[in-house]
């Protein structure tokens, strides 16, 4: 016979550890955006697997991240607006081919339930990118860190 009250406890158990994903990956998702600025993205930086770039034609900010293929996916920030930041699960590595790709995650609709432990997965080559990205990361995140510091003791 089936142990339902076991089964019971795994199921609070995942619940937890899924709103714990979920609610991590859009605090990180949201400080990051709230932490870049316009002229992060005022021209096209090749570096390591980042592209930023400045929209002519309509005169909007928007940066794409590339991190490790393994990961099957990528991460674009759009800053239009109040700026949102997307993750796309798809095994191509160019920028153009992005309309094929599945949305995963919308910092501004959130995600499924089969998407969560894939993005949340992903969450540090997220920050991985935007730090080689965007230089002055580490001076903005500052006061989180002392903050966390100030927590642990």
């Amino acid at each position: 016979m089936e142990d339902f009250r076991a089964l019971k406890d795994t199921l609070v158990r995942g619940s937890d550890g899924i709103n714990h994903m979920k609610r991590e990956i859009k605090i990180v998702t949201d400080l990051i955006i709230g932490l870049l600025r316009p002229e992060d993205f005022v021209c096209s930086i090749p570096v390591c697997s980042g592209l930023w770039y400045y929209n002519d034609h309509d005169k909007k900010y928007r940066g794409s991240v590339w991190y490790d293929s393994t990961t099957n996916g990528q991460w674009e920030i759009d800053l239009r607006g109040k700026g949102t930041v997307k993750f796309f699960g798809h095994n191509r590595r160019a920028f153009n081919e992005l309309p094929d790709s599945e949305l995963l995650y919308s910092s501004a609709e959130g995600m499924r339930l089969e998407h969560v432990e894939t993005v949340y997965t992903a969450l540090p080559a997220f920050l991985q990118a935007i730090f080689e990205c965007v230089p002055y990361m580490r001076n903005r995140i500052a006061p989180y860190n002392q903050a966390a510091n100030l927590m642990d003791t």
